[in-house]
């Protein structure tokens, strides 16, 4: 199969939109007082609710600004510019806020955010925070870090491709039913993890501790989990785009995981009665208990099990797809097998390389993607940059995902097969 594509057609699709910012402050800023010394106080000394109500203070120059338990008003904006380095213990704060922050930001209490509250970081930032329907942005390099004894109950937090996030508690972490979380740069997650809500993590991410997840995760980029995973939820659904190797302990009481490159896990792996894994290209498990289901639905996978246990687990092979088990006659003989389950090698290479899309739009960057892709089956997941193919080039099978888009300015060479839930621009 072969295809030629003459018309460029531009989409560019995000799980949420933010807002655009400037990172001027005097662009973002419509300063009613301005601080200019470390000697500056606040209107009436800090000690009025009033003076400060629905006002924009800019901190402007280049000096430490130390403030502990002064009085600001409702809906106040806090604007700390580029080389002031602002630190507090606490404020009293009356109601909504909203913070830019360009410089150096350390605050010791919990900066509460309720939906009319948000924050902006361009510099560094360290806070506990409380999330009640507000919103963090953090932005063009930016360096977050989220204390412990934060919560995250509703709102959206964004940390962008060139900026990096940790979130330093230690302890249990729970993303609320209505927190979007979105990272494509550097993440850190110090402790375990539970989302019940919509995490997105597509840059380098290290997960410390586990990932619990009970809502919908969607994982691309570099992971690297120390502990394991977790999925306790009928409702969860967790899709990787990127290969998923987990040394740690994954149990899937409940739940679905998509590993649509692939996967790897080194420990005692569960997947109980009612849960799922939906894999494409190779999954190997160092120890499985399998009473769910593993299926496939595309191409010819491979599957190997060192030690195989569980009882009524379930092997499909769906559509038109094939699954070469390595020692298939080892498999307990109660498990199900379902389709084209056999121990014939694929006549393939099983592998897949995933459009990374961390740069640029740029299919002829080696950086975009998860390694050499010549004669290789290729996954296009929804990411940052959707691939545009300026040169021609020969691939084995293609995969667009919902979301993603191709475009093709030359002359692809398809061997296999176009499988696509995505867009293709001709």
């Amino acid at each position: 199969m072969k295809i030629s594509i003459f018309t460029i057609v531009i989409l560019i699709s995000n799980l949420f939109s933010i807002n655009t910012y400037s990172q001027d402050i005097d662009l973002d800023c419509n300063c009613d007082i301005e601080i200019t010394s470390k000697n500056d106080e606040l209107p009436g000394g800090g000690n009025s609710y009033d003076l400060t109500r629905n006002k924009t203070i800019c901190f402007i120059g280049e000096f430490d600004y130390k403030i502990d338990w002064a009085k600001l008003g409702d809906n106040v904006t806090l604007c700390v510019g580029e080389e002031v380095k602002f630190k507090s213990k606490g404020l009293y704060f009356e109601g909504s806020k909203t913070i830019y922050n360009y410089g150096e930001f350390e605050y010791g209490q919990s900066l509460k955010l309720d939906e009319n509250s948000e924050v902006v970081n361009y510099g560094e930032m360290e806070s506990k925070f409380g999330f009640e329907g507000g919103s963090l942005n953090n932005l063009n390099g930016a360096e977050l870090s989220i204390e412990g004894y934060s919560h995250f109950s509703s709102g959206s937090l964004f940390n962008d491709d060139s900026s990096t996030f940790e979130l330093k508690q230690k302890g249990y972490i729970s993303l609320g039913t209505n927190m979007v979380f979105e990272s494509r740069g550097e993440s850190e997650f110090e402790g375990d993890i539970d989302n019940n809500g919509r995490l997105t993590l597509s840059g380098k991410t290290e997960f410390k501790k586990k990932l619990i997840n009970n809502g919908f995760a969607t994982l691309s980029g570099e992971l690297e989990f120390e502990e394991g995973y977790n999925s306790n939820s009928p409702q969860a659904v967790t899709e990787a785009n990127s290969f998923l190797e987990i040394d740690g302990e994954v149990n899937l009481w409940k739940g679905h995981l998509e590993a649509s490159a692939g996967l790897e896990f080194g420990g005692e792996t569960t997947v109980d009665e009612g849960a799922s894994i939906h894999f494409l290209g190779s999954a190997k498990f160092d120890e499985l208990t399998l009473r769910g289901e593993l299926y496939t639905e595309l191409n010819c996978n491979t599957l190997e099990i060192k030690k195989a246990k569980g009882w009524g687990g379930k092997i499909s092979a769906n559509s038109a797809s094939t699954i070469s088990v390595k020692n298939l006659n080892k498999l307990p003989s109660d498990w199900i097998l379902q389709g084209n389950v056999t121990s014939e090698k694929c006549n393939t290479n099983g592998e897949i390389v995933v459009w990374l899309g961390a740069k640029s739009s740029d299919a002829k960057d080696k950086d975009n993607w998860s390694a050499k892709i010549k004669n290789k089956s290729v996954l296009i997941p929804k990411t940052n940059y959707n691939p545009v193919f300026s040169k021609n080039a020969s691939l084995f099978n293609v995969i667009i995902k919902e979301g993603a888009v191709l475009t093709n300015l030359a002359e692809i060479e398809i061997k296999g097969n176009l499988f696509s839930k995505g867009d293709l621009t001709q």
